[in-house]
């Protein structure tokens, strides 16, 4: 048996000339304002040290799967509205960094999905 529907959350890059629409959380990299009302979650500019080898065990996660995971878990426990889609407000390299997190943190691309 197979279902097609897809209840993670959705991802999207921003555009910052247009509002977005209501439910909508935000993850932004670095510290600028977000552009409509929601949650936000953020990332960029971490300086955790990690393990010299990096293996899975001892890297630890990025700052794009912890704040996705944060966004989830805020979500989930009512600390936040609820909400069905992510905004992304991000340069080309945290694009990537988003796009390498869905691809290699379970828990994220359990959680989430890019739009499209």
């Amino acid at each position: 048996m197979t279902f097609s529907r897809d209840d993670r959350v959705s991802i999207g890059f921003a555009a910052t000339d247009r509002a977005a629409p209501p439910g909508c959380a935000w993850l932004i990299e670095g510290q600028a304002d977000a552009p409509g009302p929601g949650p936000v979650a953020r990332f960029g500019g971490s300086t955790a040290e990690r393990h010299a080898f990096g293996c899975a065990c001892c890297a630890g996660r990025d700052d794009v799967a912890q704040a996705l995971g944060g966004l989830f878990i805020a979500r989930a426990s009512g600390a936040v509205p609820w909400f069905g889609r992510v905004l992304a407000l991000t340069g080309a390299a945290g694009e990537a960094a988003i796009r390498r997190a869905l691809r290699q943190d379970r828990l994220v691309s359990a959680r989430f999905r890019l739009e499209g």
